[in-house]
């Protein structure tokens, strides 16, 4: 550990005294351009009071002294003007030439502002012009009586007077002013050379601090440096532990394909001492073939920088062992691959795991085919089974749409038993055998009294059987379409196994009218008032299977209305888009909301006596021809209505 805290020392030191002396030298610099700065300021200063000394303010005393001479040259002129003696003017030369000589002196500062001296000239100008000008307003002015030329001359002279006189108070007031300006700098730059000393001074402490706290920084930096270096060995003995405790074989090779890192597992595996395989070549530890095998691949990885998983056969001190095993290869700081470490997984137990499960799979397999095949046999009859089941439900559909036929036919049968009993028809046989004993009929039906009512009897007795001849009839004929609408049925199931569809244009109120005819007898028997909504409308249906839902629910409509008191049937027909809505109403029995759910249902019913088949034919027939059938009650005793929904078809 000290040799480990000296080494982080030295490291440090080599990295952090180079900063240190950088950082010193830049602080020194900084401090000589701080001082030749306020060497450079002080000098200014120097300078700038100086030309305050030697130029300014002599050039504010020179104008001040030639403001007063101008004052006593303009006394002197004016006492000249007003008394005419040559005297004042003397006095105005003498003073004009001390004017002369300040504005000389002015001007002939080194320092001088150009704009005064432009002034000082002006003003030497302004001067000549007066000298020249004086003497004639004088001269005017002492003539006994000046004129207007005279006055006019002092006049100018007084102008040109006033003029220089501003032009000189202005040239005062600018050099003083000047004189202020340059005070003032020199204050600035004094506290300007103040403020560079301060800085110095504060630089000089910030600078020691600097270092101070450097100092410091170096020791904490050291002591921290110690505190990781410690941390690192311990990091890498819990690594090693990790490692060793990991249940994999892992191992790390340099370029020389040389361990340089083994976990405990991969040592064991090859049974290896701790700490044996580091810094020595596969071929030291294991069979030559396998460390042949895996100095190539693991120089390969470190050779391209791509990672290999494979599955690999080794063989060790224990045996054949199988791995799945990860090449990864690991960089330094410069992204050069200079280790590939090697993981390995040992999957033997996986293996033999899969060997098992494939015998088992096989197995499997077999008793699969032969379940299979018993399946396949089971299958076979319960297709069998579903389809007698089937040709069952279809004949029992079929044997219920005929019996509701033969219900009808039987009734009109029984009707026409009935009147062949009570036929006229008897009637005949006592004439028969009257006349038959009579050796003149002919004679005895002129002349005797029964004869004479013989005419008048077969008059009566022929309208008598022409009547029942006509229900005969009228009953022959419904008997016929019955039959014909048996067949019909029975063809129809032969077409639809065919898949054959026959589609007539029908008159849907005559359809429903042959359906009503079917069940006429039952209407007169049970007194049932029928009520008809039946506008004309004439459409594409399959027409016999239209009839049979018709004859279906008509016949329970009839059977629901047995208990009833008022009996009352209602038919309706309306078209709704390409559709025909047909709907049957009731004043019969009814049902519940659980009943409606199951009403279409095959097998279900409500009748003591029913078998479950027409409903539920109804319900097939409807979607053969692709519409709907359904089924609404207010509830048990509040008869019911049935709705028929079928596509028009052209």
């Amino acid at each position: 550990m000290d040799q480990l805290t000296a080494d982080a020392r030295a490291a440090y030191d080599a990295r952090l005294n180079p900063r240190m002396w950088i950082g010193a030298s830049c602080i020194g610099l900084a401090i000589l351009a701080i001082v030749g700065t306020s060497m450079w300021f002080a000098q200014q200063v120097a300078t700038q009071l100086d030309i305050v000394r030697t130029q300014s303010v002599p050039a504010a005393l020179h104008a001040q002294l030639a403001i007063n001479a101008f004052e006593q040259q303009r006394s002197a002129y004016q006492d000249g003007v007003m008394t005419g003696l040559t005297s004042s003017l003397d006095i105005a030369v003498i003073n004009e030439g001390q004017v002369r000589k300040a504005l000389s002196s002015i001007a002939n500062g080194s320092a001088i502002n150009p704009a005064r001296q432009r002034q000082v000239i002006t003003l030497l100008t302004l001067l000549t012009t007066i000298e020249a000008t004086a003497p004639d307003a004088c001269l005017a002015m002492a003539a006994p009586n000046p004129d207007a030329a005279a006055m006019e001359k002092v006049s100018s002279l007084s102008d040109q007077l006033d003029r220089f006189q501003d032009a000189l108070k202005d040239l005062a007031r600018d050099c003083r002013s000047d004189t202020q300006d340059l005070l003032l700098t020199v204050s600035e730059a004094g506290m300007r050379q103040r403020n560079v000393s301060i800085i110095v001074l504060v630089a000089s402490l910030v600078a020691a601090l600097f270092m101070l706290r450097q100092f410091r920084a170096t020791l904490r930096t050291l002591a921290e440096n110690a505190r990781l270096q410690a941390d690192i060995a311990r990091s890498q003995i819990e690594l090693q532990s990790i490692l060793d405790h990991a249940p994999v074989a892992l191992y790390t090779k340099n370029k020389e394909a040389r361990t340089v890192l083994a976990n405990r597992r991969f040592e064991h595996n090859y049974g290896l001492t701790s700490g044996y395989a580091h810094g020595r070549r596969s071929a030291e530890f294991m069979p030559a073939e396998n460390a042949a095998r895996q100095d190539a691949l693991d120089l390969a990885v470190i050779a391209t920088g791509q990672p290999h998983e494979a599955e690999e056969t080794v063989t060790t001190p224990q045996g054949v062992h199988y791995y799945w095993t990860a090449r990864y290869p690991l960089r330094n700081d410069h992204h050069e691959v200079t280790l590939v470490c090697v993981v390995s997984n040992d999957i033997t137990l996986i293996k033999q795991a899969q060997l098992v499960l494939a015998r088992s799979r096989d197995e499997l397999e077999l008793q699969v085919k032969a379940r299979t095949a018993e399946l396949e046999a089971a299958q076979r009859q319960i297709v069998s089974s579903a389809h007698q089941a089937g040709r069952a439900e279809v004949a029992s559909a079929v044997l219920h749409n005929i019996g509701n036929v033969l219900t009808g036919i039987v009734i009109n049968q029984e009707s026409v038993g009935q009147r062949a009993v009570k036929s006229q028809v008897a009637l005949l046989r006592p004439l028969a055998d009257a006349l038959a004993k009579q050796e003149d009929p002919h004679t005895w039906i002129a002349t005797h009294p029964k004869g004479r009512q013989i005419p008048a009897f077969i008059l009566k007795i022929t309208d008598a059987l022409e009547k029942e001849r006509a229900i005969d009839i009228t009953e022959h004929e419904q008997i016929a379409s019955s039959l014909d609408h048996i067949r019909h049925v029975l063809n129809s199931q032969q077409e639809h196994a065919k898949g054959t569809r026959f589609v007539e244009t029908v008159n849907l109120p005559t359809l429903l009218e042959d359906a009503l005819s079917m069940r006429a007898s039952s209407f007169n028997r049970h007194s049932i008032t029928i009520e008809r909504h039946l506008p004309k409308l004439s459409w594409g249906v399959e027409r016999h299977k239209l009839l049979q839902i018709l004859i279906n629910l008509i016949g329970n409509a009839i059977d629901a209305m047995h208990e009833s008191r008022q009996r009352i049937l209602t038919l309706a027909v309306a078209q709704c888009d390409a559709h025909a809505v047909i709907t049957i109403t009731d004043t019969g029995v009814g049902f519940t909301a659980e009943t409606q759910a199951k009403l279409f249902s095959f097998g279900f019913t409500t009748k003591p006596t029913g078998h479950g088949f027409g409903l539920h034919s109804c319900a097939v027939e409807a979607q053969s021809m692709g519409g709907t059938i359904t089924a609404t009650s207010e509830g048990p005793g509040l008869g019911a209505c049935f709705t028929l929904s079928i596509p028009l078809l052209s």
